[in-house]
């Protein structure tokens, strides 16, 4: 479920989620104004596990910029975090994007991946 607010969702309206629902479903903010409200083992972290089992992938690289990406950025074997992220994007993130521009941020994803691949073999 995905609770959605006109403006900023507040200190105070977070605290309710997490108190009502911290125990028994993930809460957790996709922007400014939008709650994700989802079971413990849903999560886009939970997925990337997921994934990573199912794919065999040799590397599996995630990008995002706001709290409910943490989890996927922490779970991937690359996690990269958009410049002006969310505090919780950038502390679980391998790596903070420089740019700022879309084309060159894509870029310089691409080029952290590769440089990550030749490491790894």
């Amino acid at each position: 479920a995905v609770f959605v607010s006109p403006g900023r969702i507040s200190p105070e309206s977070r605290e309710y989620f997490l108190d009502t629902y911290g125990g028994s479903l993930l809460c957790e903010q996709s922007w400014n104004g939008g709650m994700e409200l989802y079971s413990l083992n849903a999560g886009k972290g939970n997925l990337v596990k997921r994934l990573k089992l199912i794919t065999e992938s040799e590397m599996l690289v995630c990008v995002g910029d706001y709290e409910n990406d943490a989890s996927m950025l922490k779970a991937a074997d690359l996690g990269i975090a958009v410049s002006g992220a969310h505090p919780a994007a950038l502390s679980a993130a391998d790596h903070v994007l420089s740019s700022t521009g879309s084309e060159d941020a894509l870029e310089e994803a691409i080029e952290l991946t590769e440089q990550r691949i030749r490491q790894v073999r």
